[in-house]
């Protein structure tokens, strides 16, 4: 039914608008904006940069309506708006068309008139064959029982991983147990789950007892993974604390400790550390001389415009060192390297932490980062909600919020939380006051773009993972924030591409610029 709907509108919708607008304005050609070439080419480009399975319907309603006028006057193929009338103000234009086309013969029209009637029986041909391979690779139908049982799951899932325990009497037999542990590994977050269900009350013996046994294996790795984090995270900390460059380490093993009080209970796949931005020079010299390794595919120059971290590698330990001076994109919020370390707090042995205030604001970009699609950074955000519900005076938290741009950002994860975890969120009262305190700053989410990023836990976003980036700016608190964003994205600042092509020419920034845009473009299409 669909494929019959898109058939029409391809059909129909062209015609519909432009006459709709000539009956509004009579001087409007019955064939005007919606027959012509700079609409079609616009409407293709925007459709594959965002919602590429449609992009055959405008292409196929292009091509048909280009022969369709072709059909009245040959020569219009040489004007935008197949319309020979609307170039009358142009006599130029319409004598260069007319002695171009004049060499063609009168025939043409007809000879066009059959392609365009075959060209909506090849359209046709084309829908059917859609439907049909459609119908032979449509998967088999859950049965209706079979979408409770999965919906169960995702729901005990959800109970399990939040922060306050579930009821007393919660029993789960071995196919409920397995079926969890295939949504924790699909959100990375079996060692979370393993670290709740061992520790929640009333669950002993049985299919219980057999299933942690099982995955003790995993945890017991797991765990061996971040204390290998933990002592490489030490040995970069101590060696650039001994150059006298102060550090932070955030997310990862310092979440897993500080927000869930266990270390084996999150797990990541490198160390992330925050340093001042001007310290950048003298740690990327030090961590060299110390036999670390950067990746070279993104050069210090343009991390610092366009990214907020630099990677090292150890000589002894193939894990990744994320080294932040920013905790996100720099032209996305408004977060200073030096507004940051305003915010940490360094004890007497030289331990340095983030308030939990800005504890929350890292996640949220972080959040934004990942284009509100990782479940797990959201129940991060839940367990430090939770953590610090009454230690952060949220109505000031709402001012900072305002004044870094992060009012659409805490309002998405905020919605997200809700659909989620609807009880838990309601006994939180940081959200009531939050929504309470966000709702007089005039910076309202757009419900179209709340109801987008809604969360599935069933679903796989990796797919459209460049489309709903594109997307996410929009999450952006102002429009100036946002089109800036998008230049920025498209045009760096000029040291960047020299740093980045290894091509310091001037006469070359150019060429280096459309090689850039061309690799932006095609990574967004992917």
């Amino acid at each position: 039914m669909k494929e019959v709907v898109l058939l029409s509108a391809v059909a129909l919708v062209p015609d519909a608008f432009d006459r709709v607008l000539h009956w509004v304005i009579p001087s409007y050609p019955l064939h005007g904006l919606f027959h012509s070439l700079p609409f079609y080419v616009a409407l293709i480009l925007v459709l594959s940069l965002t919602y590429r399975k449609v992009v055959v319907y405008p292409a196929m309603a292009a091509f048909s309506a280009s022969l369709d006028f072709l059909n009245v006057n040959p020569q219009s193929l040489m004007y935008p708006l197949y319309s020979p009338a609307s170039t009358a103000h142009i006599p130029f234009v319409r004598g260069k068309i007319e002695s171009f086309m004049g060499h063609f013969p009168h025939t043409l029209g007809y000879r066009l008139s059959v392609g365009h009637y075959l060209v909506f029986e090849l359209i046709g041909l084309f829908i059917f064959l859609s439907i049909v391979r459609r119908a032979i690779r449509r998967p088999v139908v859950a049965a209706p029982g079979d979408r409770c049982a999965e919906e169960r799951i995702y729901q005990l899932f959800l109970r399990i991983v939040a922060p306050t325990s579930p009821s007393a009497g919660f029993l789960l037999n071995a196919r409920e147990l397995t079926a969890l542990r295939e949504v924790a590994i699909r959100h990375n977050m079996l060692a979370l789950m393993h670290v709740r269900l061992r520790n929640l009350s009333g669950n002993v013996g049985g299919d219980m007892e057999k299933f942690l046994e099982e995955g003790k294996k995993y945890f017991m790795k797991c765990a061996a993974l971040s204390a290998r984090q933990e002592d490489l995270e030490n040995r970069v900390v101590s060696l650039l604390r001994r150059e006298g460059l102060r550090t932070v380490v955030m997310r990862g093993n310092a979440i897993a400790r500080d927000i869930y009080n266990d270390p084996n209970s999150r797990t990541s796949a490198d160390i992330d550390i925050l340093v001042r931005r001007n310290d950048i020079p003298r740690i990327t010299s030090t961590l060299s001389d110390a036999g670390y390794s950067i990746d070279s595919s993104m050069p210090v120059e343009y991390c610092f415009s366009h990214i907020h971290h630099a990677t090292f590698y150890s000589p002894e330990e193939n894990i990744p060192v994320e080294i932040h001076w920013l905790f996100g994109v720099p032209y996305f919020f408004n977060v200073s390297s030096e507004q940051i370390w305003d915010e940490v707090v360094c004890s007497d042995d030289g331990e340095c932490r983030l308030s939990p205030e800005f504890k929350m604001i890292m996640l949220l970009v972080h959040h934004h980062s990942h284009s509100f699609r990782e479940l797990k950074i959201l129940v991060d955000i839940l367990w430090t909600m939770h953590k610090y519900d009454r230690e952060i005076d949220w109505h000031g938290f709402a001012l900072k919020l305002k004044r870094t741009g992060l009012v659409k950002t805490t309002n998405i994860a905020m919605s997200q939380i809700r659909l989620l975890w609807g009880e838990t969120a309601d006994r939180l009262s940081s959200i009531g006051i939050l929504d309470g305190a966000l709702e007089k700053i005039d910076c309202r989410v757009p419900k179209a773009l709340e109801a987008y990023f809604a969360p599935d836990i069933s679903k796989d976003y990796h797919r459209q993972i460049y489309r709903d980036k594109l997307i996410a700016r929009l999450a952006l608190d102002k429009w100036r924030t946002i089109i800036h964003s998008f230049f920025l994205t498209l045009l760096p600042a000029p040291r960047a591409i020299k740093e980045l092509y290894g091509d310091r020419r001037n006469w070359m920034l150019p060429y280096n610029y459309s090689r850039f845009i061309t690799w932006r473009l095609a990574e967004w299409r992917k």
